[in-house]
């Protein structure tokens, strides 16, 4: 059991720990406590394309069960963490693969369980074909809702007869269903972002790239947008930093979030693969399309990204984020 941040449960020494289980075990509470009990599961992961016309989408995050419960000091609770899609490599093309179902369960309480999301859709080299978005995961057994996950990217007629497809995953719904990632676009050589845990789909244009970029040229994929918004204060937080990469005459800032990819594709580089880091907490995370590389991979039930690569065959689509079970105690003791 990890103890992570503080629960808005009194101010000073009266705070209350957030409890969270990040793997499979039993727990028995020390002391009674009422608490909100968030039960997630695993995202899917973004599906992997190589070469031709063909293209890869995000996966469906996990659903979300939300209660308010008494847990009892003398009740052993079994808590099951379901893992995300597991990252697809390729030499062809490849669909992603579904994300574990995360449950809670214990004597006294309706088992509570979050659904995994769908694995992201990928289409053949040289398809025109469209593609169906990734579904979310289900929910059930929450008192006080079950939210489906928000779909990853689909591939829909706008998208058709190009090639160098991408598109992101889907984010978790923690208080009403999860929003859905933009439709997948043609963007070799750039990023596509994922479903944002606050802002709606139809808000994000697909061919715009928020907080990616600035320099001194003009160029249509950059434009301020909307920041990335802590769901639980101090709970499962990202490093933001900034840096400054020479590309095409220009010095460009980017915005970065841990191991995040900007919209050029900085990353960290290996060899000649660029990998995709993690996406913010329960949001979708971005596809990527360029040469090689990895799509990025979601965190706290959030769908990975898909990827397609030109050049390098053994490319993988972003794996999905791990479920968990988060707990924020609002009293402690009888």
């Amino acid at each position: 059991m990890a103890v992570l941040g503080a629960a808005a449960g009194g101010g000073g020494g009266g705070q209350l720990p957030t409890i969270s289980f990040m793997t499979s075990q039993t727990w028995t509470p020390s002391y009674d406590l009422t608490g909100y009990v968030y039960v997630i599961g695993g995202g899917g992961s973004g599906g992997v394309c190589y070469g031709g016309n063909g293209g890869a989408c995000g996966g469906g995050a996990g659903g979300c069960a939300v209660s308010k419960l008494d847990l009892s000091s003398g009740t052993t609770y079994t808590i099951t963490i379901g893992a995300g899609g597991a990252a697809p490599t390729t030499s062809s093309n490849t669909n992603g693969n579904t994300g574990g179902a995360t449950s809670f369960a214990g004597s006294g309480i309706s088992t509570m369980t979050g659904n995994g999301g769908a694995g992201g859709v990928s289409r053949p080299s040289n398809n025109t074909t469209q593609a169906t978005a990734a579904a979310g995961g289900t929910a059930t057994g929450g008192t006080l809702g079950n939210f489906t996950g928000g779909k990853g990217a689909g591939i829909t007629s706008a998208a058709n007869n190009v090639a160098y497809i991408a598109g992101g995953g889907g984010a978790v719904g923690l208080w009403a269903t999860g929003n859905d990632a933009v439709d997948a676009i043609t963007a070799y050589g750039y990023t596509v972002p994922g479903a944002v845990l606050n802002v709606e789909k139809d808000d994000l244009p697909g061919n715009k790239f928020y907080n990616r970029m600035t320099d001194g040229g003009a160029d249509d994929h950059e434009i301020s947008g909307y920041p990335t918004i802590e769901a639980f204060t101090g709970v499962l937080t990202t490093e933001l930093s900034y840096s400054t990469v020479a590309y095409s005459d220009y010095d460009h800032t980017f915005e970065k979030r841990t191991g995040a990819l900007d919209a050029r594709g900085q990353a960290l580089i290996q060899g000649s693969k660029a990998w995709g880091g993690m996406s913010a907490p329960f949001q979708g995370a971005n596809g990527w399309s360029g040469a090689y590389g990895y799509g990025q991979r979601g965190c706290a039930g959030s769908g990975g990204g898909g990827c397609y690569a030109h050049a390098q065959s053994d490319a993988y689509g972003g794996a999905g984020g791990n479920g968990l079970v988060l707990i924020f105690p609002v009293s402690l003791g009888a």
